[in-house]
């Protein structure tokens, strides 16, 4: 069995959301269709692929982005020959995506589709290169930390898993040498779209109970075992570089779902723990909450077994409280604590298809820094009104986010460069006094700081 994740779709059913999500129409021609992986760019800009939800397996190409937080949604589908479908989306903007394909046959291969014009025109990289080995190559995660590197991860191919780096945007793909990958188990695969990263470091899910891990955007990969031998590893995610979770499960002869379990790390995936959570836990898809310490959604799609809605951990998954139920709530995932997704079904064109969080989660941490940003303000604490220098290498646009301590956004600015952000000011003189937290995005990472307000 190849491995799709569907997220246990039976059958097709929507109903209403209830508070604290809305319903977005995803724009998709087809009635029915899914949602099976959610890219956040940042809070204006999301990629999302499609599935089809009827139980028809129709092969699917179908995407779908926003440049407006879920406002509007303007769809397409990448132009690949009719028996290929979704493996995995990565985007950097608006305009730039790369989208991994796999034929949907008997005889197996792969493939990436890149844009630069938000979806309109596609052309495939590296043509009859990489995973073009008949019957065997099969892609599974593709993931770019800028416009210019990237990694790609395929199953395994001759003993060694099939992976490649680009430099270039692309253009160009680069083989990972063998030695530098650990070795697959016996019939162990990859998983399409398993994949976090986090601070820099990529972890992906295969099909053994293992999470397969690189420090240095792909070049080197070692693996660690959750402790669930021939067990599906569908999605980990990472709050930073040594606190993570994700559910396993596995699939009997009859390729029926029969056990499932939920772990966690706190030493980057070297070793694993099971939970036994309490409360209205879902196993749709599970998600972190940026700038929280160890807050988790989860959601709950399959309608014939009852798993149906969603909920939220404060306490890293130990226990759940309800935030929803009897809808079906799909693949989700949160920019940050105030910014989130989660995949539905559309009735048609203009109609439902997605849900966007309405409300907001207290902000109870700073997440890890990265120390190659720069990054300079004053004073602090102050007024409210904060001078701010910024510095780096690169000459990428800069995001900065501040919210307040439960989380409302309070300033939210993308500079075009770092030209723009020489000694410019944040103005807080008309919010409250108290603590803040701001974000600063650029290239992929992160620098955050608390602000005091006096």
């Amino acid at each position: 069995m190849r491995k799709l994740l569907l997220l246990f779709i039976l059958c097709l059913f929507t109903l209403d959301s209830r508070a604290q999500w809305t319903s977005q129409a995803t724009s998709f021609a087809a009635a029915s269709r899914g949602v099976t992986q959610i890219f956040i760019v940042d809070p204006n800009t999301v990629w999302i692929t499609a599935y089809d939800g009827t139980g028809a397996s129709t092969k699917c190409r179908d995407f779908s982005v926003t440049s407006d937080a879920g406002a509007t949604w303007i769809s397409g589908t990448v132009p690949a020959a009719t028996t290929w479908s979704w493996s995995c989306i990565s985007a950097i903007d608006a305009n730039t995506a790369w989208a991994m394909l796999f034929r949907y046959t008997a005889q197996y291969t792969g493939g990436i589709y890149k844009t630069t014009d938000g979806g309109a025109n596609w052309t495939q990289q590296g043509a009859g290169i990489i995973f073009s080995t008949n019957n065997v190559s099969f892609p599974d995660v593709v993931y770019f930390w800028d416009a210019n590197t990237g990694v790609a991860l395929g199953d395994p191919l001759n003993g060694e898993y099939e992976i490649y780096t680009t430099s270039d945007g692309g253009s160009n793909w680069n083989a990972v040498s063998g030695a530098g990958i650990v070795d697959p188990t016996a019939n162990e695969t990859g998983l399409t779209a398993s994949f976090c990263v986090r601070n820099g470091i990529i972890w992906c899910g295969t099909t053994d109970g293992r999470i397969l891990k690189s420090t240095d955007q792909g070049q080197t990969w070692e693996a660690f075992s959750t402790g669930y031998s021939g067990y599906f590893v569908p999605k980990p995610v990472f709050a930073n570089e040594n606190l993570g979770w994700s559910q396993v499960y596995h699939v009997n002869s009859s390729n029926v779902v029969d056990d499932r379990q939920f772990v966690r790390t706190t030493d980057g995936g070297n070793t694993w723990t099971t939970l036994s959570p309490s409360g209205p836990y879902h196993y749709g898809s599970i998600s972190y909450i940026p700038y929280t310490i160890t807050t988790l959604i989860s959601t709950g799609i399959d309608y014939v077994n009852g798993d149906l809605g969603s909920s939220y951990s404060l306490d890293g998954g130990d226990s759940w409280i309800e935030i929803d139920t009897g809808v079906q709530h799909g693949e989700v995932e949160f920019y940050d604590n105030a910014t989130g997704w989660c995949g539905g079904f559309n009735t048609d064109q203009y109609t439902d298809g997605i849900f966007k969080y309405d409300d907001v989660f207290v902000a109870t941490g700073i997440e890890n820094t990265d120390p190659s940003v720069k990054f300079s303000l004053y004073p602090n604490p102050s007024n409210g009104l904060f001078y701010f220098s910024f510095e780096a290498s690169n000459n990428q646009p800069i995001h900065i986010h501040v919210t307040d301590a439960l989380g409302k956004v309070v300033f939210d600015k993308i500079y075009k460069d770092k030209s723009q952000t020489w000694l410019r000011s944040i103005d807080l003189r008309n919010f409250s006094k108290g603590i803040y937290f701001l974000d600063l995005e650029n290239n992929g990472n992160h620098k955050q700081q608390k602000l005091v307000i006096n």
